[in-house]
């Protein structure tokens, strides 16, 4: 005798996470920001409950990086199996389950489904990371052309440290979660492989590079407001543009680390009722990056646009590529920009 595939089926529809979490009155509400129901020591929302595209329902632990459906969670609350927890699910929602059950052949797909956002089963080596000194901090911000204040706020914001990979001192992005680690080196040396390549940005082994960086700032609730940027100096760029706009106090930074990522279904949850701003390079890449972040975060709830820094200029002549040559600019002429105006 085994679990019929079918019987739970019918079960979560029957009974959705909502409507478990609220039959078994567990603490808080089942939203998409959330505390977690079987840690009542928790006094923040450190958790989500959203819905795939597909109907299926999800919670998501931000603290453990772990996503469960209705039977993971109830295992984890009232520390079950998951054999006890498909029998005490399938009870709750009045579905008889225990029959023979032979599994179908999985049918022929005609093209390859999308992989999924997997994070990997344990967070990645970074090394040991400590708090950047100023001289560090002023470093970074003459490599870059950015005003010091915007390096230390980030540092301040806990995206940028100091580490260390294949023996170079290193500025290093990343945040609480620990998913996603982008480091550079101080003199903008670039990393050497074994192999012989030369990088000069270094992500670490094993690690989830479409985790967006900062985006524990925006899971906390603290911020409405969020700009998105595509790579390590546009990161830092976007804090010098906040601090010059007058918004470092109520706009979160997430920056992700490849143009040709999506942003990972469960970060989307957060974004509901959020007002985006996304600044991506000016090139085909960036502008096709932007359009599908916006279409994700717009299918999210988001109100989101995206900023076209196409056809600036430099103080030196050269032609603006990303946020941070935009910050290379005559600051006038950035100030006329508006590149915050409209974000609700």
């Amino acid at each position: 005798m085994s679990i019929d595939r079918d019987a739970i089926t019918r079960a979560k529809l029957a009974l959705p996470m909502p409507d478990l979490w609220r039959k078994l009155g567990w603490h808080g509400e089942p939203n998409k920001s959330c505390r977690r129901p079987y840690a009542a020591e928790d006094t923040r929302d450190s958790a989500s409950v959203f819905q795939k595209a597909s109907g299926e329902w999800c919670f998501h632990d931000f603290k453990a990086g772990e996503t469960w459906d209705e039977i993971g969670l109830l295992a984890q609350v009232e520390s079950l199996s998951n054999g006890e927890a498909c029998r005490r699910f399938l009870a709750l929602a009045g579905i008889k389950g225990d029959t023979p059950h032979t599994p179908a052949p999985a049918a022929a797909s005609s093209k390859p489904l999308p992989p999924p956002d997997v994070r990997p089963e344990r967070k990645p080596f970074i090394g040991t990371l400590r708090e950047l000194a100023r001289e560090e901090c002023e470093a970074i911000a003459a490599s870059r052309g950015l005003l010091l204040d915007a390096v230390m706020l980030a540092a301040c914001e806990g995206l940028l440290w100091h580490g260390e990979r294949l023996g170079c001192p290193s500025w290093v992005l990343t945040d609480a979660e620990r998913w996603n680690a982008q480091f550079r080196t101080f003199d903008a040396s670039p990393y050497v492989l074994s192999d012989g390549r030369e990088l000069k940005t270094l992500g670490v082994k094993g690690g989830w590079a479409a985790w967006p960086l900062g985006m524990p700032a925006l899971v906390s609730g603290s911020y409405r407001r969020a700009v998105i940027v595509e790579g390590l100096p546009d990161a830092l760029a976007a804090f010098q543009v906040l601090l010059e706009t007058g918004c470092a106090t109520s706009c979160a930074v997430l920056c992700m680390t490849g143009s040709g990522l999506r942003i990972p279904l469960e970060c989307l949850a957060f974004f509901a009722g959020v007002s985006v701003r996304i600044f991506c390079d000016a090139d085909e890449s960036g502008r096709r990056a932007a359009l599908r972040w916006e279409g994700q975060l717009r299918e999210a709830g988001a109100a989101c646009d995206a900023f076209d820094l196409g056809g600036l200029i430099r103080a030196d002549g050269k032609p603006v590529k990303d946020l941070n040559d935009c910050c290379l600019m005559a600051a006038n002429e950035r100030a006329a920009l508006g590149l915050m105006e409209g974000l609700a």
